[in-house]
């Protein structure tokens, strides 16, 4: 009896990523059905993986966690009734198949001794096939390998993490352990519709359509008793038991986000480098930042005067942000720095449109000057999490120095197979030899184009691009913000 898996299981059984599958896919290289491929197909297309052994798949996860910034998770096994539930599915699944395996038996017995009776009957045009069956029968290594080790490997991340997937957008992603539906969905660099994060909003109230779930904690929002028999949950307070389909709304454009005014807690400044500070915010747990990567925020302190700086950490976590201060420019906020950080932060965001293409699956080139890293950052972190970006190249130009995280983009590159960072130096914006993009100037066609720093730098790199075949809807731009002043 075949099996069949979905893509995100399949790229984490034999180690490769969605892109590469869905690259195999589109050159006819592998067939799916239902948008699910076959166990033995896809072990056909890698017949070196490396199934039982997952060491190195673990040590890739490992360094992307640390170069992503994650917070580690003790809790990652699911408890013991979501064991008991995917067991007991498991043990059905075993009896339906045992059931399948007497079935197909009893008919390889009566087909044998069906042919046998032809032949003893003097059907001589069915003694070749005759033969052969009995061959077949007889010689186990003229069938094909079923994919056993395969098998027993994607049952068992069946039962440690459980499947979920959304309508109608058709995302999907993993939830381990006690994850709630939310948390996952965020880590998984998904934007679906959020408000408080602990059950009072309503705004992440979803349908469940098939599988599952267990609520984690109380919430404080009333779902009509229709709702409820319609399946209405809020995912930042359920967790799923068994693999799950969601019916839930999601983010599809900086538009979609509304404007968030949070009085967040300065929980770290320190310096990077000898120019550039790191500066650390956490929201109350009640009020998270919703964010697109990419965008920007306004910084007010106990003066209000406020200022626009990059969010330099990834939506995934919507409580720690992350911001690149430039100290050498003279801003109400680097004042502040300076004589001693405000306990407090007023936030003014989501602004700005500096975000990845809707569903674009395109490869991705992102340019940054200096500290125009930060909205480039946190648009990594988010391409390295959605998985669904061919190649990225990473450029960054600065003066000698200036690359203040050079040693977490090596960690990226490190990494990621797919992933390529340059280290481009220069004095000045103008002075940048553009011959360094010259690795990524065919097929351009088929890139994203995401620049960050001056304007007249991010112009000279459009235009640079776009005379050579890069479509200029594929181009976002984003000015430098270091204290750029807004109403």
């Amino acid at each position: 009896m075949e099996r069949y898996i979905s893509l995100s299981r399949a790229a984490r059984l034999v180690g490769t990523t969605r892109t590469e599958l869905q690259q195999r896919i589109q050159n006819g290289e592998l067939q799916t059905f239902e948008g699910q491929l076959e166990m033995s197909e896809l072990l056909r297309a890698y017949p070196d993986a490396q199934v039982e052994d997952n060491t190195m798949i673990e040590r890739v996860e490992r360094i992307m966690a640390e170069a992503v910034h994650k917070l580690p998770d003790d809790d990652t096994l699911p408890d013991a009734r979501a064991l008991h539930l995917r067991l007991g599915h498991l043990g059905q699944e075993l009896a339906e198949a045992k059931a399948s395996l007497c079935r197909y038996s009893w008919i390889i017995d009566e087909m044998s001794r069906l042919l046998d009776e032809a032949v003893e009957q003097g059907d001589t045009d069915l003694r070749a096939l005759r033969d052969r069956f009995h061959r077949l029968l007889d010689d186990p290594s003229a069938c094909p390998d079923f994919p056993k080790a395969a098998i027993a490997r994607d049952r068992v991340l069946s039962v440690l993490e459980a499947h979920v997937r959304l309508l109608p957008s058709g995302h999907d992603y993993f939830v381990q352990g006690n994850e709630s539906l939310l948390e996952a969905a965020l880590k998984a660099g998904l934007a679906v519709d959020y408000g408080c994060s602990n059950g009072a909003c309503g705004k992440c109230r979803a349908r469940v359509v098939s599988g599952q779930v267990r609520q984690l904690r109380p919430h404080d929002h009333v779902f009509s008793e229709a709702e409820k028999l319609d399946g209405m949950i809020l995912t930042c307070s359920y967790t799923p038991l068994t693999d799950v389909v969601l019916e839930t709304a999601e983010a599809h454009g900086s538009a979609d986000i509304p404007l968030q005014h949070i009085d967040a807690r300065v929980r770290r400044f320190a310096m990077i480098d000898e120019h550039i500070g790191r500066l650390q915010l956490r929201t109350p747990r009640s009020r998270r930042l919703r964010f697109l990567a990419g965008q920007y925020a306004i910084l007010k302190g106990s003066d209000r005067q406020g200022a626009a700086y990059s969010i330099a950490s990834c939506p995934c976590d919507d409580m720690n942000l992350e911001f690149h201060v430039d100290m050498r420019l003279d801003t109400p906020l680097t004042r502040q720095l300076r004589d001693k950080p405000p306990a407090t932060l007023h936030l003014e965001a989501p602004r700005g449109d500096f975000v990845l293409h809707d569903e674009s699956e395109h490869s991705i080139i992102f340019v940054a000057w200096e500290a125009g890293f930060a909205p480039v950052k946190s648009l990594v972190e988010h391409a390295m999490q959605l998985e669904k970006a061919e190649d990225i190249h990473l450029f960054w130009a600065a003066p000698e120095g200036g690359h203040y995280l050079d040693n977490q983009c090596r960690a990226w590159d490190d990494a990621l197979d797919n992933l390529y960072y340059h280290r481009l130096m220069a004095e000045a914006p103008s002075e940048l030899d553009l011959r360094a993009f010259e690795v990524v100037e065919t097929g351009l066609a088929d890139h994203d184009l995401y620049v960050s720093g001056p304007e007249d730098f991010c112009e000279r790199v459009t235009a640079h691009f776009t005379a050579r075949g890069l479509p200029t809807a594929q181009v976002r731009c984003e000015p430098l913000r270091q204290g750029t002043t807004e109403d």
